[in-house]
């Protein structure tokens, strides 16, 4: 009794730790679907182009700016910016991006050199799939609910009692609860009787005089 108890308690905790690990896998793959897909940096660009592009992402919107950069035969600088016009965020303007891209890139109108601003529509990246470190834990996650999976299934089931032993307690049983029948019981009392009919004659005797006593 005591060993299927202990079972019992174990395949509920078993049970308890499955649902809990299956309710973190599901979150945290939910969490890793819908992260926001930020987009790689353009190749080739160069430190001036991520700096900016970096600055004046903190006005537009992560992913939607992109600035390059070019220089002329002449030396001077030309400097495209490119905004993405879906964009969820407001429109700061071209003077404040000018502002920014002129507060870190030394810009000299004087001798030619400019800053244009572009408004287009992003084409999508598409669906963009999670870092290594996530791919990683959500892997670790669905080992350790195939563990508990196989360690709850793998839980010994108390064995049945033998029909030997089922047979054995039934006539003790019955026994127990149920009184001999009426036919027994009228043969017991024939057979006293029959060994002492002067002691059968006295008990019947007086239990007549007791019952006209009593009427």
């Amino acid at each position: 009794m005591t060993r299927t108890a202990s079972h019992s308690r174990r395949s509920v905790w078993l049970g308890l730790a499955l649902v809990l690990v299956l309710g973190l896998t599901a979150l945290r793959g939910l969490d890793a679907i819908s992260a926001p897909s930020v987009p790689k940096p353009v190749a080739g660009a160069s430190a001036v182009e991520l700096r900016l592009t970096g600055l004046l992402e903190t006005v537009v919107g992560s992913g939607d700016v992109q600035v390059h950069r070019a220089t002329r035969p002449d030396g001077t600088q030309s400097f495209l910016v490119m905004i993405n016009s879906a964009s969820d965020t407001a429109d700061p303007g071209d003077d404040t991006l000018l502002r920014l891209v002129s507060s870190a890139v030394f810009i000299d109108t004087l001798a030619g050199d400019t800053v244009a601003f572009d408004r287009i529509t992003f084409a999508n990246s598409g669906s963009v799939l999670p870092e290594r470190s996530i791919l990683l834990e959500l892997f670790a996650l669905v080992s350790v609910c195939i563990l508990i999976g196989a360690a709850l299934a793998a839980s010994p089931v108390p064995a049945p009692r033998p029909a030997s032993e089922r047979q054995a307690m039934a006539p003790v049983q019955s026994e127990r609860h149920h009184p001999a029948p009426a036919p027994e019981r009228a043969n017991l009392i024939a057979q006293r009787i029959s060994e002492d009919p002067a002691r059968a004659a006295r008990i019947v005797r007086r239990w007549l005089r007791s019952q006209a006593v009593d009427t």
